[in-house]
């Protein structure tokens, strides 16, 4: 069994969950690891550790650090909506595909669209579901692979970003438009 995620206002009503699922599990002779759970807080000062009730055992949790993110289902989630872990993730996702898939392989600027729009772009709006990216951040993340895309075609860096995206042209989509 994977990814369950058990949601309480308190940690009182959690060890209830806890409790009820620890049943369910013991009457379905399903085995989970307690010791993999994570515990993600939204409050002022997080400790250290904290002991849970699951069922009939304990179990030592260190909750995620208020910076720190979780991963449910391949998407991000912070206690306190920091968008940093998913903003730097989606910067790699474009550096990697600049940097591996781009640069050590001879490919047409067709090729390079056609991974961009049919790769990277889908992976890029699943990991950004939870967040709104302003103008500014797109064309931040967007400027390596505009950059990389005009030396391809031997166009000055400061050709207007617009002829990349033309669908006449090149039709290369543009984050801020998903």
């Amino acid at each position: 069994m994977d990814d369950t995620n058990f949601m309480a206002g308190n940690q009182e009503n959690l060890e209830k969950i806890l409790s009820i699922a620890d049943t369910f599990y013991n009457l379905n002779d399903i085995k989970i690891n307690k010791d993999k759970s994570e515990l993600l807080l939204r409050k002022k000062y997080i400790p250290e550790s904290l002991s849970l009730s699951f069922g009939k055992s304990i179990v030592n949790i260190k909750p995620t650090s208020k910076k720190g993110s979780i991963r449910l289902l391949g998407v991000w989630f912070n206690a306190f909506n920091r968008r940093n872990h998913v903003i730097d993730q989606i910067k790699n996702e474009i550096n990697n595909c600049c940097d591996s898939m781009i640069l050590r392989k001879k490919l047409t600027d067709k090729q390079m669209a056609f991974i961009f729009n049919v790769l990277i772009i889908p992976r890029i709006e699943y990991r950004a579901q939870l967040i709104i990216l302003s103008e500014y951040e797109c064309n931040k993340i967007m400027a390596k692979f505009r950059i990389l895309f005009k030396h391809k075609l031997k166009f000055m860096k400061t050709t207007p970003n617009s002829i990349v995206h033309l669908k006449e042209m090149f039709n290369v989509k543009n984050i801020e438009d998903n």
